[in-house]
């Protein structure tokens, strides 16, 4: 049994051991999926490819996908960790936490700060040292009468990609947990290609003030991500998702969005945003916030909850490893 990093002529038995193991359905386009997570990552390496290989099959691999998270204001390391899968009949042999732990001191060995993963089998990751980090989605009813905003429209890449990168680096810097995206290639790439539905918001000078990514599920709009400037009114979201909610479906009764954006809309529902858990890597310093554990740097990514409504801990899906 060999533990190595990937050789690239196994790329392509590495996608077809990921569609095996994983077997996504057509929502997720299966090879298409990983192939595209593949593709779209500026940061890719094989390098940070692990696998367990026998007799030149691949049993068992996991990913590292390095990234840069906002963090009380500040930039720091973060190691997502990702295609965390074993062959059926493999599974329970230690192959996938032998792998783990090669990426952990992967990452010790390169200073990065924390890692990150997208898990259901939390109990698993929690014996290798990740915790859970709890989120929640509001729900709130379309309401019936709306103020009138004329200047909203669907995202165009030509000509708004600019304005709504420069919105995200601001609103993002207020929220603990979210990805730095400061390569046109990676907002191009990996953020269009996660997400299709994009509409933006303009003032009556025509500049772009606000965006939105969205999802529409049967009755209901998901809100995928938004972005706004801080001296923006707070009534800005209420208004916009609700003329938005009007304007792309008549059958849109519920509109969904993470608790971390503010808004007046009453709340009829609650429901748990689960399986992100978090790992400290390397000890580090931020500020006043010095972070030696795994329950002070939850301590950190949670700074803010509850503060008027805020939640201070953020992480938009079409991120997600």
């Amino acid at each position: 049994m060999e533990f190595r990093r990937l050789r690239l002529e196994e790329l392509e038995d590495w996608f077809t051991h990921l569609v095996s193991v994983f077997a996504l359905g057509s929502s997720k386009g299966g090879r298409e999926y990983f192939l595209r997570h593949w593709e779209n990552d500026p940061w890719k390496n094989l390098e940070d490819i692990f696998v367990a290989v026998e007799a030149g099959q691949i049993l068992s691999t996991v990913r590292i996908m390095p990234r840069r998270i906002f963090l009380a204001g500040e930039e720091v390391t973060m190691g997502g960790i990702g295609e965390v899968s074993t062959k059926l009949e493999w599974r329970g042999t230690g192959l996938s936490s032998r792998l783990l732990q090669m990426a952990v001191e992967e990452m010790e060995r390169r200073g990065i700060q924390f890692s990150m993963l997208f898990a259901s089998l939390t109990g698993f990751y929690a014996r290798l040292g990740w915790r859970e980090l709890h989120s929640r989605w509001k729900v709130v009813e379309v309401p019936e009468e709306h103020s009138r905003l004329d200047r909203i429209r669907p995202f165009s890449l030509q000509t708004d990609l600019a304005s709504i990168r420069e919105i995200y680096d601001h609103y993002a810097r207020n929220f603990n947990g979210p990805v730095v995206r400061d390569t046109e290639d990676y907002w191009k790439k990996w953020v269009m290609g996660e997400l299709k539905n994009w509409w933006v918001i303009e003032d009556i000078t025509q500049q772009i003030i606000a965006y939105f990514g969205i999802e529409l599920e049967k009755d209901e709009l998901r809100v995928k991500e938004f972005g706004t400037y801080p001296t923006t009114t707070a009534e800005l979201f209420d208004r916009a998702v609700s003329v938005l909610a009007h304007l792309v479906g008549p059958k849109v009764r519920r509109i969904k969005f993470d608790a971390a954006i503010y808004s007046r809309l009453k709340v009829i529902a609650w429901e748990d945003n689960p399986y992100k858990m978090y790992r400290l890597v390397t000890p580090f310093t931020l500020g006043e916030w010095r972070i030696t554990n795994n329950q002070e740097l939850l301590t950190l990514l949670s700074q803010g909850e509850g503060s008027n409504g805020k939640s201070g801990c953020l992480f938009w899906a079409v991120d997600a490893f």
